[in-house]
């Protein structure tokens, strides 16, 4: 959350985890993969439904875009998808599903999403993890309801 809340390319972002305190103090301890929307990618996201979002709705689309417990980098993002491999768990128990061109992993697919975002930097090391920076808001199923 620090490296976050540190640049200003996340004031957006910042500004909702810190609405959580137990999620902002979650994301500051133990080990974490998050998968980062930049201010660009909250401009882009319809601003009428983030601002009517209750706060457990809210909390769980933020949490759609951390893994709990493991540092994922790029190099270990799947493009398998006969088996699965390819899907992610969330911290929301929900699953994204990395998208691959080439056999190269380019960005990651929520159920709510129409099209995947995209990744613009990965591999961020952080000190409770790795940060990979996106250009869309990762939305869960049903997100609105």
């Amino acid at each position: 959350v620090d490296l976050v809340c540190g640049s200003d390319d996340f004031e957006t972002l910042c500004s909702l985890v810190s609405k959580f305190d137990v999620l902002a103090s979650s994301l500051s301890s133990g080990n974490w993969t998050f998968f980062a929307p930049n201010d660009d990618a909250f401009a882009s996201f319809d601003e009428d439904v983030l601002d009517g979002l209750s706060d457990s709705r809210l909390k769980k689309i933020l949490l759609f875009h951390a893994v709990e417990g493991e540092e994922i980098y790029a190099g270990d993002l799947s493009c398998q998808q006969s088996d699965d491999s390819n899907l992610i768990e969330m911290a929301n128990e929900k699953d994204t599903r990395v998208k691959c061109k080439n056999g190269i992993p380019y960005g990651i697919k929520g159920a709510g999403n129409e099209v995947p975002v995209e990744f613009t930097e990965v591999d961020i090391k952080a000190c409770n993890g790795v940060i990979h920076v996106v250009d869309g808001v990762l939305l869960p199923p049903n997100y609105l309801e």
